[in-house]
């Protein structure tokens, strides 16, 4: 008879593999399979036998062949139950940790190149310790044949879990006893009760440029039907609930729509110039090196301008340049061989460009000669004083410009420029869209190379370059989406502003590679939609009206010297700052690729910055609805306050609005409340002019009639004709009224021509005013009085009977 364990020589964890059927070890398989990672991590580095806790635990007992005598067929089944245990402990892991997806970020990826490579000699002595381990036969028998033929298996399946597991740094400090900590693939793995399976999943590594875009949350795409897509502003309406939260969203048109638009290459435009790797922050090595430059060409030509020479349109990096000649052996080698050529192919310099050989000899006799022979004392003088000067700069606040005025150029040369520019930055030019991403941040981010990069924002209605038909006998030049009409639909409300540049006017966006929109919101918070003739990708990152608090906050900490206090805190053409960055400060961000012949819709108070990831065309318009008139009143007193010009008049479109016969009953009842705060202001600043002293006045040389009831040309004509006046002080557009100072000729707006005529009691003043203080009343009473007949009669009260006790 079979003598039974002594119990009390065991505890329940002795029965991993022995006693517990399988569904019990399925179970407990991912508790043990973390058992034995933390075994091997914890003795890898030591010089005892790494074994495996059931598997010691095993040898204990068969050591004790008094209490634990058992059959070979036992033995053998113990064995396959103690596989299947490890087996389905890695299923279960992997399947909860989803290893399938960013098993490894790049920078870990590479950490765990170097400490294998480092430590290999180490780990081949832990795998052979561990198969020697397994091949040893821990109790003989009879039947040892059956017993060898499962070893292949178990080795390679161990082997396979030592591998899967990183070797532990012994530099990192150690977790509490109450929290295992393993390594597995650059993740961490943290079980706050070891009773318990995983609790969480967080990776410790910063994310990498490639992980940016699995990481943003991906921007909404919408495909309307054609019926959906005959009519724009209530499609958009009807999915803004869904795609406002995000900022933006996609919108992809039907498959009958095939717009193919024309344009001239002789279109004439002054570009912007965008110095990429100064897009995030001011200073790097490349601009330093290049300010000691400078100081030194300075000091040998006072009189001479430093200015960086162009080769096919790419201005030229001078320290690349330097490292280039030093790897090639020098300045003496590259003459006496003649290799300029060698030296041009190495930077990637674009072989179309004309004498790209001498124009580099020339530019390094000019900038570089002189300066290589100064000593390392003077170089690191000249380096001080770079470095002075910038703490001056930040201490002041006064940060360059990113983005500056390019020149006058056609359309067909930004066309070759494009071309250059993108031969001599991307060598593969078949790189996808992710990847040419990834490139423009590590220029943004690293800040070692210079890249000057073009662009250019073109009013359509000057240089007649829209790419949407106007022509009657194409099909699109009456289609719902073609951004000339867009502003005009019926329920935009800045069709009562007549053409207005950036505005109404749709405006054209030409880029190249790299050409990048920093981060920015439309500056009257309307919205608008951008449509995309091509050539290549453009990227879009958004950030929501709903996270602007905590955006501008992370921006502050970012970059301080960019950011103002003003409600106007960020500038347009100011700062890229990586969304990686962003997103570890926990601001949300959200994600598009819009390709050719693609909507996009901005929505208000949204935040967005783009990145063409080649040559591109894009064509942008605004609108508005009656939704935005509280919003955009708002934001025109911000422009005031913060002495920004406005683009358009508040003023002005809610006067053309009162001033429409055809207004609908709730475009007059959203208006109405809004016009009589603008009277009230209007007349108490004239009462206080009057008050102090102000008899003059005139009418304004100016058509009073209203756009609407002029045709399109006329109403074009009168625009081009009308003069706008701003005022001095605060720049705003002074339609309604302006006071003159007849000595200076300087204008104002009422409220500081209040403060000028306290100021100023010995000029001359003059009120120059659109309506008189009649004609501003009647507007409000005919509107009224539309808005009385256009809604429906109230219904009568309906009077109850008396009954006959109520009567008596």
């Amino acid at each position: 008879m079979k003598s039974k364990l002594k119990k009390s020589a065991m505890t329940p964890n002795d029965f991993i593999a022995m006693r517990l059927p399988r569904r019990q070890a399925k179970q407990n398989a991912l508790k043990f399979y973390m058992e034995d990672l933390e075994d091997v991590e914890d003795r890898s580095n030591s010089d005892d036998e790494v074994t495996f806790p059931h598997k010691r635990k095993f040898e204990e007992i068969m050591s004790e062949s008094n209490y634990l005598p058992l059959k070979s067929s036992r033995l053998r089944k113990i064995n396959k139950n103690a596989l299947k245990s490890v087996t389905h402990g890695k299923q279960l892991l992997r399947n909860r940790l989803s290893f399938h997806k960013n098993f490894v970020s790049s920078e870990r990826r590479s950490t765990r190149s170097c400490s294998k490579s480092s430590d290999s000699n180490d780990s081949t002595d832990l795998k052979k310790k561990v198969s020697q381990d397994l091949a040893s036969k821990s109790v003989k028998n009879d039947n040892d044949k059956s017993h060898t033929n499962v070893r292949p298996v178990r080795q390679q399946r161990v082997t396979r879990l030592l591998e899967s597991s990183t070797h532990p740094n012994s530099d990192t400090p150690q977790e509490p006893s109450k929290t295992r900590k393993n390594s597995i693939g650059g993740r961490t793995l943290r079980l706050r009760d070891p009773e318990s399976p995983v609790k969480s999943l967080r990776s410790e590594a910063p994310l990498s440029p490639r992980e940016v875009s699995t990481s943003l949350t991906e921007i909404p795409t919408f495909y309307p039907t054609e019926e959906e897509f005959q009519r724009p502003l209530h499609y958009i309406q009807s999915i803004a609930p869904r795609a406002e939260p995000f900022g933006m969203c996609k919108i992809i048109p039907p498959s009958s729509w095939k717009l193919e638009g024309k344009i001239s290459e002789d279109t004439r435009f002054t570009s912007q110039k965008q110095f990429t790797h100064k897009l995030y922050k001011r200073f790097g090595p490349n601009v330093e090196k290049l300010e000691c430059i400078r100081k030194h060409m300075e000091v040998l030509n006072p009189d001479e301008q430093f200015q960086i020479p162009e080769i096919g349109g790419v201005e030229l990096d001078i320290c690349d340049l330097d490292r280039t000649i030093q790897e090639c052996g020098g300045m003496r080698h590259e003459v006496e061989k003649k290799k300029w050529a060698r030296v041009a192919d190495t930077m990637n310099v674009p072989k179309m460009a004309q004498d790209r050989g001498t124009k580099l000899y020339d530019a390094y006799c000019k900038f570089l000669l002189s300066y290589n022979d100064l000593s390392a004392e003077e170089k690191s003088k000249l380096q001080s004083q770079v470095k002075a000067e910038r703490m001056k700069v930040k201490r002041e606040d006064q940060e360059e410009d990113c983005i500056v005025k390019g020149k006058n150029m056609s359309l067909g040369r930004f066309i070759q420029m494009a071309r250059n520019t993108a031969s001599h930055h991307q060598r593969e030019l078949s790189l996808s869209t992710e990847e040419t991403e990834k490139q423009f941040w590590e220029i943004v981010r690293n800040r070692s190379r210079h890249v000057a990069i073009h662009g250019g924002h073109v009013d359509t209605k000057t240089q007649t370059c829209s790419l949407f038909p106007v022509k009657k006998e194409n099909q699109y030049s009456r289609h719902p989406w073609n951004l000339n009409l867009l502003p005009q639909h019926p329920l935009s409300l800045l069709k009562y502003l007549g053409p207005v540049p950036g505005v109404t006017v749709p405006t054209l966006h030409v880029g190249m590679l790299y050409t990048a929109s920093c981060w920015s919101t439309d500056i009257h918070h309307l919205p608008y939609v951008q449509y995309l003739h091509g050539e290549a990708d453009i990227v879009w990152y958004s950030v929501p009206s709903q996270e602007e608090a905590k955006f501008k906050s992370v921006m502050k900490e970012l970059i301080p010297t960019l950011v103002s206090n003003s409600p106007r805190w960020l500038k347009e053409d100011t700062a890229m700052v990586p969304p990686e960055i962003l997103l570890q400060k926990g601001v949300h961000l959200s994600r598009c690729v819009q390709s050719p012949h693609q909507f996009v819709v901005v929505f208000p108070r949204s935040y967005t910055a783009t990145i063409s990831c080649g040559y591109t065309l894009a064509e942008s318009a605004h609108f508005a609805t009656k939704d935005w008139i509280q919003l955009g009143l708002k934001t025109a007193t911000t422009l005031q306050m913060c002495k920004e010009p406005e683009l358009f008049s508040m003023d002005e479109l809610i006067c053309q609005i009162m001033e429409d016969t055809t207004a609908s009953s709730d475009l007059l009842r959203t208006i109405i409340p809004y016009y009589e705060q603008i009277l009230q202001r209007e007349l108490s600043h004239r009462r206080m002019l009057s008050d102090l002293g102000v008899t003059l006045g005139r009418r304004m040389a100016t058509p009073t009639h209203t756009r609407l009831s002029q045709s399109a040309s006329r109403r074009a004509s009168l625009d081009s004709e009308e003069v706008t006046t701003r005022c001095e002080v605060t720049k705003k557009i002074c339609y309604l009224s302006l006071l003159m100072n007849s000595t200076t000729d300087q204008t104002y707006c009422l409220e500081q021509g209040v403060l000028q005529a306290q100021k100023k009691k010995k000029s001359k003043f003059c009120l120059i005013y659109r309506y008189t203080e009649e004609e501003l009343k009647k507007i409000m009473e005919d509107a009224k009085t539309r808005l009385t007949a256009l809604s429906p009669p109230e219904p009568a009260p309906v009077q109850r009977r008396k009954s006959r006790k109520s009567e008596s």
